[in-house]
């Protein structure tokens, strides 16, 4: 009995790590019914402005506002940041919906669902797993950028209602979760014959 209850004390902290990076995956994607939660699915980032509003800034997922003149926008730091392209949203809007391709539709009090514009994706020449991406990272390590429709030239999709909570990139968690079970595993293991006759 107490051999068991050794085992199972050894092995909670095993147990613990790959809960919690379980708890990691299952909160990289989180279903919403806020429209404005977007999230790029796939390759690519919705283009904003710094603090400055002067020099770019690239975000996979973001909340979106409308500013005072009427712009759609990314919150971002407690501001509205205009997204590029600008798109201006009418004052009598009811509901904005976004397509996977970008394009953004409202409806007006009287139901008619209205074309206003459409988000833009960008690419870079590199594979980037980063939430975020400044200008500065453009410069120094992934080249120029590319803006594209979503879903072409290699670029993923929009959904909106949804976010994402990046930490470590997908393939990352699955390697780690895969070695503390394989430790796990293998401490099991040892303590098992090392308690055989």
């Amino acid at each position: 009995m107490k051999s068991i209850r050794t085992l199972l004390v050894g092995f909670m902290p095993f147990i613990a790590a790959a809960a919690l990076l379980f708890g990691e995956i299952r909160k990289s994607t989180v279903a919403t019914t806020d429209w404005r939660d977007l999230t790029v699915r796939g390759r690519g980032y919705i283009h904003t402005v710094d603090q400055q509003y002067e020099n770019p800034i690239w975000l996979r997922s973001i909340k979106l506002g409308i500013n005072q003149s009427g712009q759609l926008c990314c919150q971002l730091a407690g501001d509205l940041r205009p997204l590029e392209p600008t798109i201006t949203i009418p004052s009598d809007w009811t509901k904005i919906d976004i397509a996977k391709d970008g394009i953004v539709t409202i409806n007006s009090p009287i139901g008619v669902d209205t074309s206003v514009g459409e988000i833009s994706l960008t690419t870079f020449y590199g594979d980037v797993t980063d939430d975020s991406i400044s200008e500065e990272d453009v410069e120094n390590r992934i080249g120029p950028p590319f803006q594209c429709q979503p879903g072409s030239s290699g670029a993923g999709h929009l959904d909106q209602y949804t976010t994402t909570q990046f930490c470590l990139p997908i393939t990352w968690r699955i390697a780690t979760l895969t070695i503390i079970l394989g430790c796990a595993g293998c401490y099991i293991l040892i303590n098992w014959k090392a308690k055989m006759p």
